[in-house]
């Protein structure tokens, strides 16, 4: 008898939806109307990508340091670790790719703050990248509501940079995203360039630096032990700086370079009227079932639109 019940319950509540598809159909054209118009509103985003990978010198150039520093403290007898996370000059390359100064400086030298910032809509056929009237592209001037520096670092980060580390591999990927595909791939190209640049002066400075420091030093002391440790160590800073100048992609060697994206990235449309079609739908079945357990149901009129809660034995 029990299931007999449960039976006669499942096709009355089969049946009430069915006297309420109206509803349904009614309520559902409305939410993806909305829909359609929210999605249509919003602006087409490409994405440019790059596979990289550290250079093999930048290992062996933070493994060469290791030792110097460790022949160094090895004279005062001090033991020292030869850990190579902290080193790792592939690591340390993209934490300073991610890092304010870098950032903030590399968009103001590359003249992208703008495009960054306020961006207002790409002409596809024009390839024109139309920006708002806050800046003034003749003169190169902000009108108005110029952004701090860290406006454009959060906006940059949090919108259009994005870097994937695989630990496991090695591998880099930095991708960036923006209206104009053209741009997307020219901030990229730039980017990997920067950091290389950035890196590089990095370590010529301190090369040059450790090479006058130790020329001199070495002529100070007649100890052997003392000179063989200083000549070792300008001859890893020698070895640095002709990695420095052997290659332009001196910290990041580029596996995939990047290339103008013919494709948006985002918004994906279908999937969003796909996601809404079916909240609306579970939404539907999960009301009318709360109703029904309630022994109540809804009971809808078209003209004027007029929705009603009825007994579920009412007609």
């Amino acid at each position: 008898m029990e299931t007999d019940k449960r039976t006669l319950d499942l096709n009355k509540f089969i049946k009430i939806l069915f006297e309420t598809k109206e509803l349904f159909f009614f309520a559902l054209f409305i939410i993806l109307s909305i829909t359609v118009l929210y999605s249509l509103s919003l602006k087409n985003i490409y994405r440019a990508d790059a596979l990289l990978v550290p250079t093999s010198g930048s290992s062996s150039s933070s493994s060469s340091s290791n030792e110097t520093a460790s022949q160094l403290a090895s004279l005062a007898g001090i033991s020292i670790g030869q850990g190579n996370s902290a080193s790792d000059k592939g690591t340390q390359a993209l934490k300073i790719l991610e890092s304010r100064d870098f950032i903030i400086n590399f968009l103001k030298d590359y003249d992208l703050v703008h495009i960054i910032y306020d961006e207002k809509s790409w002409n596809s056929s024009k390839k024109v990248l139309n920006v708002s009237s806050d800046y003034d592209e003749k003169k190169g001037i902000w009108i108005r509501n110029q952004p701090s520096e860290m406006q454009t670092f959060r906006e940059f980060t949090g919108n259009h940079l994005k870097v994937v580390h695989d630990v496991d591999s090695g591998f880099i990927s930095i991708s960036v995203e923006h209206l104009s595909p053209i741009h997307a791939n020219l901030i990229l190209k730039n980017i990997i360039i920067g950091i290389n640049n950035h890196m590089r002066e990095i370590d010529l400075d301190y090369s040059n630096n450790a090479i006058e420091y130790l020329t001199a030093q070495l002529r100070l002391t007649n100890v052997s032990e003392v000179r063989n440790v200083f000549s070792n160590v300008i001859e890893d800073q020698i070895q640095t700086k002709m990695l420095a100048n052997i290659s332009d992609e001196y910290i990041l060697r580029t596996i995939d370079p990047p290339r103008v994206p013919d494709r948006k990235f985002k918004p994906r449309r279908s999937a969003i009227l796909a996601v809404t079609f079916a909240l609306t739908f579970f939404s539907f079945i999960f009301l009318s079932l709360i109703l029904f357990i309630q022994n109540k149901k809804m009971h809808f009129k078209i003209f004027p639109p007029r929705i009603n809660i009825l007994s579920s034995d009412q007609d």
